[in-house]
């Protein structure tokens, strides 16, 4: 059986940035000592224990856990999350049905996960 190393690991993986990142966290879950790790969130400078990890089945949920999108490498686009595609889109509007143009907004799925963070385009749309 193969030793399962750093190199040996990241060498046998796929090149999808998150399917990349799921399969390390998802090797690293294993040790004892992973629901300690310190893991940065890139947006807020605060640290995420390995615990809030766990129960991610996605690259893209700890992609968000850690906050690529909000950081200024998600702005930028150099870490930008690229497997998640939507085919839908969302207007919001006031009460007397004018467009909320570049308004932040979060969608939140019922288990709490935040499906994304973003504003608004001058439409109001997403």
């Amino acid at each position: 059986m193969e030793e399962k190393t750093p190199i040996n690991i990241l060498s046998n993986l796929g090149t999808i940035r998150c399917e990349v990142r799921f399969k390390f966290i998802n090797h690293m879950k294993d040790s004892s000592f992973f629901d300690e790790l310190d893991f940065c969130n890139y947006e807020t400078g605060k640290y995420v224990k390995g615990a809030e990890l766990r129960d991610c089945q996605t690259g893209c949920e700890i992609y968000e856990k850690l906050g690529w999108e909000g950081s200024q490498f998600g702005k930028a686009g150099i870490h930008k999350c690229t497997c998640i595609q939507y085919d839908e889109q969302l207007q919001f509007v006031s009460e007397k049905n004018v467009p909320l143009s570049n308004i932040e907004y979060r969608l939140t799925l019922g288990d709490g996960r935040t499906l994304k963070k973003d504003k608004t385009d001058k439409d109001g749309k997403t």
